[in-house]
């Protein structure tokens, strides 16, 4: 199976009280916003827009990496849900594009736009010139190697055109290209200009051993027997100069049988560090991805590391019994075993979360706070019943109550919302007649 390999770069221009841009990206996802206010009310305080857009992109990453099951409708939903935020004073332009497997999802508002340079040739794959934000232009298609993606906004196109683009391609790496394209963005010093360069590649995942390396890596073997055919068994009936000749034959025989011995073996061990180093390093990337995505993805995380656990599985047995080489290997391969264990027992407590009922009240004074907890919380997999406001409004942090029946889901609660929320008194006291299982008031 051929992975995702993706190499990219950013250009953005510097940020102004009115005007702020940036791209960003998260696994597989990216994404470049820009966001423009006619007003200039918010001068005095410049890093307005800009707190506002990257709370918008964190939005964005929530919602993606909460999609059980990712495609087209499910992540265009994601992005409409997070566009619903952005206020009707603030004129956004935003593109993003997401690499799962060999396909590209792309998504676009405000104009603007995603380009796809294949070959030799350079054309618009999505144009998001439609300005109602309850809606988002999309589609998605199957990558190639070596296909060279990108995204810009409105105000990035309006300094460097489609035409000029093209052209400022060639056969550059994405560093090269945001090299070359960075002086004229910042010249124009359009603080709305942005775009990622993203090229696509494929890899193997699993390198293959091929026979003739197999048989290299076996050791030779030298037996004694072979040693003592070569040597006469009536020695003493040879004169003495033939006797000198033999034992110089001999000698010589035995130095070029030795050096021939650790030729081989230096050979055998080149290949050993080689295919070792082309098994290690490939899993080891999917280990390292895998524990990435733990706390943002389960499934995501789980696919990389069963990958990585493939890898390994599929070669160790190639690498000489007793190497250093297959020590490490297999104490990778222990490392990617212990974390697929953890994400089975807390896959497991997915599914026990939906045993689980919550009532969510609003404690902060903000409204909407309830609402934005309960999306939350069922993004997790629990159960939310009912929401609505606490008791009194001025709570300072979050509190949690569990009836006693259920203490075993307190930490589990805690856990998750502090990710969002700053815990303050838990406890598993919540009376038994309570119509919920625990009860959540948000706090400021």
């Amino acid at each position: 199976m051929a992975d995702t390999n993706l190499v990219f770069s950013k250009i953005v221009a510097f940020p102004k009280p009115t005007i702020w841009s940036q791209a960003y990206n998260a696994g597989k996802l990216f994404a470049i916003l820009s966001l423009k206010k006619d007003s200039k009310e918010d001068e005095e305080s410049p890093d307005s827009l800009s707190i506002f857009g990257k709370n918008v992109l964190e939005r964005l990453e929530e919602e993606f990496f909460t999609i059980e099951t990712k495609n087209l409708e499910s992540i265009k939903q994601a992005v409409i849900t997070t566009l619903k935020e952005i206020p009707d004073e603030v004129t956004p332009s935003f593109t993003a594009v997401v690499f799962i497997d060999n396909i590209l999802y792309s998504f676009a508002k405000g104009n603007g736009k995603v380009f796809i340079k294949r070959g030799g040739k350079f054309g618009t794959i999505l144009d998001g010139t439609n300005e109602d934000l309850a809606t988002a232009t999309s589609s998605s298609g199957k990558l190639e190697d070596n296909d060279l993606i990108v995204l810009a906004t409105h105000d990035f196109l309006d300094i460097v055109d489609p035409t000029f683009l093209s052209s400022s391609l060639g056969n550059l790496t994405p560093a090269e290209i945001a090299e070359a394209l960075t002086p004229k963005i910042h010249e124009k010093d359009d603080a709305g200009a942005a775009a990622f360069i993203v090229k696509y590649s494929k890899q193997t995942t699993q390198p293959i051993m091929q026979e003739e390396t197999k048989q290299q890596i076996e050791k030779p073997q030298l037996k004694a027997p072979f040693f003592k055919k070569m040597v006469p068994v009536s020695f003493a009936q040879f004169s003495h100069s033939k006797k000198k000749f033999l034992t110089v034959a001999v000698v010589i025989l035995i130095v070029l049988i030795t050096s021939i011995f650790f030729a081989v073996k230096k050979q055998n061990d080149s290949k050993t560090k080689a295919l070792f180093e082309e098994v290690y390093a490939s899993a080891s990337k999917k280990y390292d991805e895998g524990s990435s995505l733990l706390d943002l993805s389960k499934s995501l995380a789980k696919e990389s590391l069963s990958e990585a656990q493939k890898i390994i599985q599929d070669n160790k047995d190639k690498l000489p019994e007793k190497s250093q080489e297959k020590e490490k290997a297999e104490n990778l391969l222990k490392n990617i075993n212990e974390k697929l264990s953890s994400i089975s027992s807390l896959e497991k407590s997915t599914d026990e979360k939906k045993t689980l009922s919550i009532a969510v009240k609003n404690g902060s004074g903000v409204t909407g706070a309830a609402a934005k907890a309960s999306d939350f919380l069922k993004g997790l997999g629990y159960n939310v019943v009912s929401t609505g406001n606490a008791d009194r409004d001025d709570y300072k942090n979050t509190k949690i109550q569990v009836k006693e029946a259920k203490k075993e889901f307190l930490d589990i609660l805690k856990g998750d919302l502090s990710k969002n929320y700053t815990i303050g008194e838990t406890s598993s006291d919540l009376p038994e007649n309570s119509s919920e299982d625990a009860l959540i008031i948000i706090g400021k």
